[in-house]
């Protein structure tokens, strides 16, 4: 079997990184710390990669806000519903 080689012209992108993401935001994750069980579901939900849960910690759920989009995914996935999404600004 003979591979051929291929050539790819055009544009690549050879350096990758990551943008904050997290101004587009419309909705922000609040969690009820005390009615956390800090399973972490809601982390391995994450499209991306914006939770670190602490086990150790009080504040058990931290969100990277630069990249947290406020799609809601980790509170639809929540097994105890101890996340909900507020409106970013204090608005209805």
């Amino acid at each position: 079997m003979k591979l051929e080689k291929f050539r790819a012209e055009g544009p690549i992108a050879a350096i990758f990184g990551a943008v904050n993401t997290g101004s587009w935001r419309q909705e922000y994750p609040a969690v009820d710390y005390e009615a956390c069980i800090t399973c972490g579901t809601c982390q391995r939900y994450c499209p991306v990669d914006a939770i670190t849960i602490r086990k150790d910690q009080e504040d058990c759920v931290v969100f990277a806000w630069d990249f947290c989009k406020g799609c809601g995914i980790c509170a639809n996935e929540c097994p105890k519903a101890c996340i909900k999404m507020m409106p970013v600004g204090g608005g209805k």
